[in-house]
C-alpha cells in the first residue's frame, strides 16, 4: 500500500475553442506548427491562471487539438476555430479534507474560463486569442489519483484509490481493497507487472497446492507412500484374479475332458445300428400271458392266444362250440426282439443325436 505524507496531483479538465483558422499541419502532432500552436497557447494560459490565483495551481498540459467547426466554400474548404482540450494540474494537500479543496478550487476554475469569453486582445489579464464555448470537467478519483502516488505506474491497473483521513492506493493483496486476493496457508501475495497479484506458497518443494490461492496442499511424501500402498494392492488384486480365472479353467478343462472320454467309450462299444426301420418283423395281433402256464402243475410256460379271423368256422385243432369261436393257444418265444430309441449325446457346445438302434 502506498500512502503519500504530503499532497496529491490531481486535475481540472478544461475544452475551449480559439477563434482562429484551423491549419491542416496542426492534424501532425510532430509539425513545427503543431508545436508552436501547443507552446504559445500553454504559455498564456499558464500565465492566465496564474494572475487569476487559481490555488494550488502546477501546470497546463494540452491533451487534443482538434477542428471546431468544419466549411464548404465555393473555391475552398476547410475549417474555422480549434478545439483545445487541456489539463489544469493542481497539487493538494493530502488529507481528511481533500475533497473540500478539490471543489473549491473546481468552482474557481470554472469562474476563470467563463470570464475568457470576456476577455479582449489586449487586456492585462487575457490570452492574446479570443476564446469561446469553454467547458470544465471534474477529475473522476480513483486510479487517477494512483497515478500520483504510487513510483512505478506499470501494474496501476491493479490498484484502487482508497480515500480514509486522506488518499491511499492499495493493491488486491490488501485487505482494504474491494476484491482482495487472499493467500492461505501461510502464502504471500505480490504485484507483479503485467500478471497481477500472486500467491507465493511456503514449502513448495516438500509441498504441492491445487489452488493457486496455497489451497488444497498435498504433502510429498504422503503422497508417494499412499501411491505405493495403492500399487501393491492392485498387484495383489490382479495376481489373486489371475490365479482364480487360471485354476477355474483347468477345472472345467478336466471336467471336458471326463465327459469326452465316456462319450468315446460309449461311441466304441460293439452295437449294431440298423439303416432303418424296415428290418423288424411286422407285429402281430398276439397277447402274452407270462403267468399263465400251459403245465397245470407248475404253471409256467408261454402260449400265443391267437383269435381266428371272422367268418371261419374253426381252426384246424378245434371246431365251432354253439357259434362261437374258440381261442388257440400257440407256444411263443420268450425272447422277441426288443426295439429302442437310440440314446441322444450332448457334448459341451453342440449337440448330435443319431438314429434309433435295436439290439437282439
Amino acid at each position: 500500500m502506498f500512502t503519500p505524507t504530503e499532497v496529491v496531483t490531481t486535475k481540472v479538465i478544461v475544452e475551449v475553442v480559439v477563434n482562429q483558422d484551423y491549419e491542416p499541419d496542426y492534424n501532425d502532432d510532430k509539425s513545427p506548427e503543431y508545436k508552436d500552436f501547443v507552446k504559445i497557447f500553454t504559455q498564456q494560459m499558464t500565465s492566465y491562471y496564474r494572475k487569476v490565483n487559481i490555488e494550488n495551481f502546477e501546470r497546463v498540459i494540452v491533451t487534443k487539438v482538434s477542428p471546431a467547426v468544419s466549411f464548404v466554400r465555393r473555391y475552398r474548404s476547410g475549417s474555422y476555430g480549434v478545439n483545445v482540450t487541456h489539463d489544469i494540474v493542481l497539487l493538494l494537500q493530502n488529507n481528511a479534507d481533500f475533497e473540500t479543496q478539490y471543489g473549491n478550487i473546481f468552482n474557481e476554475i470554472e469562474k476563470a474560463v467563463d470570464n475568457l469569453t470576456n476577455c479582449s486582445k489586449g487586456e492585462t489579464d487575457c490570452p492574446e486569442f479570443d476564446i469561446s464555448k469553454p467547458t470544465v470537467e471534474a477529475e473522476e478519483f480513483g486510479q487517477n489519483i494512483c497515478a500520483g502516488i504510487i513510483p512505478d505506474p506499470s501494474p496501476l491497473e491493479f490498484y484502487e484509490a482508497l480515500n480514509a483521513s486522506g488518499w491511499s492506493c492499495v493493491t488486491m493483496c490488501d485487505k482494504n481493497h474491494s476484491n482482495p486476493k487472499n493467500c492461505l496457508n501461510k502464502g504471500v501475495c505480490n504485484v507483479y507487472s503485467g500478471i497481477g497479484p500472486i500467491c507465493e506458497c511456503a514449502n513448495v518443494d516438500s509441498t504441492w497446492y491445487l489452488g493457486d490461492d496455497c489451497s488444497s496442499p498435498i504433502y510429498k511424501v504422503a503422497f508417494y507412500a499412499g501411491l505405493s500402498t495403492t500399487l501393491v494392492v492392485l498387484l495383489l488384486t490382479v495376481g489373486a484374479l489371475s490365479g482364480y480365472i487360471y485354476f477355474n479353467k483347468q477345472r472345467q478343462n478336466r471336467k471336458r475332458n471326463v465327459r469326452e472320454s465316456l462319450v468315446n467309450e460309449f461311441l466304441d462299444e460293439d452295437v449294431v445300428w440298423p439303416k432303418s426301420r424296415d428290418h423288424l418283423p411286422a407285429p402281430s395281433a398276439t397277447y402274452s400271458n407270462p403267468s399263465f402256464s400251459a403245465d397245470p402243475t407248475s404253471r409256467q410256460g408261454h402260449f400265443l392266444i391267437q383269435t381266428p379271423p371272422r367268418g371261419t368256422a374253426a381252426s384246424s385243432t378245434g371246431t365251432s362250440d354253439s357259434g362261437q369261436n374258440q381261442l388257440q393257444l400257440q407256444p411263443i418265444s420268450i425272447n422277441p426282439p426288443i426295439q429302442i430309441r437310440r440314446p441322444q449325446i450332448t457334448l459341451e457346445g453342440s449337440q448330435r443325436r443319431d438314429q434309433p438302434a435295436s439290439w437282439s
